[in-house]
């Protein structure tokens, strides 16, 4: 309903937000706001640059209008890449980092403020990406599509010229493990930079972690849970450390251990998405699927996309709701005509629609589109009816994985 005084438009919406700002503020109040305001000098020209209508100041991150995807996907881009520049020659108590959301969508303005799917959307996603990184509904994806260069591309180039201006960062050697082996299929590669990023700084909680999902996805379980809990040690309030130590006894399939790490998770942030939708598939796996549904459940309302729908259809499907799991899919194929959504969505969906073809076309299909879930396939308890069909090895092979 449009409210009295209103308009409603197209618009692209932005939500920023400081990594660690509230820790930050309990251990150093005075450098948690000269940061603050030292990040509000940088980010403010930038929208201006890329046409954005700041809306309002969210406390340690705004809230901004475009009038396309592109000019918000650009300006994200720009701020990202300046805070790079910007921490490469920073002292490490003052380096920080932002996460940035977008979502195009409906929004009503009113007052000079602006109402909303499309803000909450917005709000929703934003938490979902990494430090220092960029999270984009589908919506957005498909407006942008082949019109920037690809975010993983981006994010190679921000690392190589972050060590141009420093060798000395450690950081910018997790972001290109990252690239190595979430695109590149460089396992290797992958191995050499995160081990180089921990030899430059022990103490990077953001290295301890990637390296630790990336041990225990490539088959070395005891070596990568080792390497999360030392980024759980190193970052006890980040609900992302604890989340992703809870993914790894997930894939390791300790799945009582990773109930116990889940709920920590949520416990230091009960709005934190993947941490809700990890512990939905861990209950999934081990047959309570009540508890499943009702994690993922709210996996979908605090962040309503494929990803979190998909998964409440794969754990509809195990529980024998062949028509609840039918509806899912069936709306992940209605958004495929606007909007992407990645076949690994569809893949497991089909696994637990006993729709082993149609499953392994979808594979195929997200292995070239450098789908971020194809690392995880070694391990991924979701995909084991697949593993004794010879097209599963050939799969593995086919991305890299050494068997």
């Amino acid at each position: 309903m449009l409210h009295e005084g209103g308009t409603r438009k197209l618009a692209a919406i932005m939500f920023t937000d400081m990594v660690g700002y509230s820790a930050l503020t309990q251990r150093n109040e005075a450098l948690a706001l000269a940061l603050l305001h030292e990040q509000q000098q940088l980010v403010r020209p930038i929208f201006a640059q890329y046409s954005g209508r700041e809306v309002k100041s969210t406390g340690d991150g705004f809230l901004v209008e475009f009038a396309s995807a592109l000019q918000a996907v650009r300006c994200a881009l720009e701020i990202q890449k300046e805070m790079v520049q910007r921490n490469s020659s920073a002292a490490p108590e003052r380096r920080m980092q932002l996460r940035i959301g977008l979502h195009l969508g409906d929004v009503e303005t009113r007052d000079g403020d602006v109402f909303g799917d499309g803000v909450n959307i917005a709000a929703r996603v934003e938490p979902l990406a990494d430090a220092g990184g960029i999270c984009i509904t589908g919506p957005v994806f498909d407006q942008v599509r082949n019109k920037i260069d690809e975010p993983l591309e981006r994010l190679r180039q921000a690392a190589e010229k972050a060590l141009e201006l420093d060798p000395s960062l450690a950081e910018p050697h997790t972001w290109l493990g990252s690239v190595h082996w979430w695109y590149d299929r460089d396992y290797a590669a992958a191995r050499r930079e995160l081990e180089t990023a921990i030899a430059m700084q022990p103490d990077l909680a953001s290295a301890h972690e990637v390296y630790g999902w990336y041990l225990v996805a490539t088959g070395q379980v005891d070596e990568g849970l080792a390497e999360s809990r030392r980024a759980v040690e190193l970052d006890p309030l980040s609900p992302e450390t604890n989340a992703f130590l809870g993914v790894n006894l997930y894939l390791a399939r300790r799945y009582d251990e990773a109930v116990k790490q889940l709920r920590a998770a949520i416990n230091t942030d009960p709005d934190y998405v993947y941490a809700h939708l990890f512990l939905g598939r861990v209950y999934a796996r081990m047959g309570r699927f009540s508890e499943a549904t009702a994690e993922l459940r709210t996996a979908v309302r605090l962040a309503p996309v494929p990803e979190q729908e998909s998964a409440l259809g794969r754990a509809y499907a195990d529980a024998g709701d062949r028509d609840k799991a039918s509806v899912v899919l069936n709306r992940l194929r209605e958004q495929m005509r606007d909007t992407f959504v990645s076949a690994a969505f569809l893949a497991t969906m089909h696994i637990g629609l006993g729709e082993m073809d149609k499953a392994f076309a979808a594979l195929e299909e997200a292995a070239t589109q450098h789908s971020y879930y194809v690392p995880w396939w070694k391990l991924d308890p979701e995909l084991d009816p697949l593993r004794s069909d010879p097209r599963f090895t050939a799969l593995l092979k086919k991305v890299g994985f050494q068997l």
